[in-house]
């Protein structure tokens, strides 16, 4: 290869716009670009001599990393998303490709590195991820995720024979509170809400908003439905108390609707709906109650 041309891969690997380092058969990097610095945070005479170690972010186990040698060593060009630490300790995602580089007779003597930062790449796929299942308003589980995460408690019931209950919970009211008081402090109110409910309920228990101000809870892990009861009941109290939104006070209320597994439906689509129902009877009855789908379920009036 002729000086010019080695002069014009020299430039081209210093002034491409992805992070490039290359280390000896040790390990122990020998050449960097500027991309490199400004991804890292490492100048050039800070790197040289140093291990890519530097960079490790301990996400990765000692396994991604014996898997990675084994590759290379083999001759093999590995590629992975690897989450790696900047010199000032922050954290970023990049795509990487580590390519062994060898003499005339075969033998490997360099590793050449790129390192394609996906940070916000990444960021922004968690963040359509997270929207696909998950409501924009209160962060709550949607209709989609809550029918999933349902399937999934179902068959843990069937394997251990417990039962669970889903709660259906709709504001009282909150047709005028938007009508009157506008959208903003309707969303405030569901906000509001949802803390609520979040705040209501075990860890273990899924709390979902399926659609306008309609709530659900699943209850896990029940013998019986006396901790159901307690719930609706809870939960009624909590959402009865005046919300605080913008220095207004605004009264809504709820009425909740309980179905029971397996006493009531055995699939997330039935239960869902006959505590639907069970929510419309409570309204019926006067609102700011429960009542169950069971008839001989139902909690005594006013909870």
């Amino acid at each position: 290869m002729d000086p010019n041309q080695q002069d014009l891969l020299a430039n081209a690997l210093s002034s491409i716009a992805d992070a490039v380092f290359i280390t000896d058969r040790a390990g122990r990097i020998v050449w960097t670009n500027e991309a490199f610095s400004r991804l890292s945070g490492y100048a050039a005479h800070e790197a040289l001599g140093r291990s890519p170690a530097m960079l490790k972010s301990g996400r990765q186990d000692p396994e991604f990393y014996r898997e990675l040698w084994q590759t290379i060593l083999a001759g093999g060009v590995w590629r992975g998303k690897v989450v790696e630490r900047r010199k000032d300790g922050s954290l970023h995602t990049v795509d990487e490709t580590i390519t062994p580089l060898c003499d005339a007779a075969g033998n490997i003597t360099h590793f050449v590195a790129t390192l394609n930062d996906v940070t916000l790449r990444k960021k922004e796929g968690d963040r359509e991820h997270f929207l696909a299942y998950h409501d924009s308003l209160t962060g709550l589980p949607n209709r989609a995720l809550v029918l999933r995460l349902l399937e999934q408690a179902l068959a843990h019931c069937a394997r251990s024979g417990r039962r669970l209950a889903v709660l259906f919970v709709d504001l009282d009211h909150f047709k005028s509170v938007n009508d009157t008081l506008g959208h903003q402090l309707g969303d405030l109110l569901l906000a509001a809400a949802a803390e609520r409910l979040r705040a209501s309920v075990r860890k273990s228990d899924v709390v979902g908003r399926l659609a306008g101000d309609e709530f659900t809870v699943i209850q896990t892990d029940l013998v019986d439905s006396r901790p159901a009861r307690a719930l609706a009941r809870t939960l009624v109290q909590a959402l009865g108390r005046p919300f605080m939104l913008k220095d207004r006070e605004v009264q809504a209320g709820a009425s909740v609707g309980v179905s029971i597994y397996p006493d009531d439906g055995a699939s997330p689509e039935e239960l869902l709906q006959r505590a639907d129902l069970a929510m419309y009877r409570a309204k019926e009855q006067g609102r700011n109650r429960s009542c169950f789908y069971g008839a001989s379920r139902d909690p005594p009036k006013g909870g």
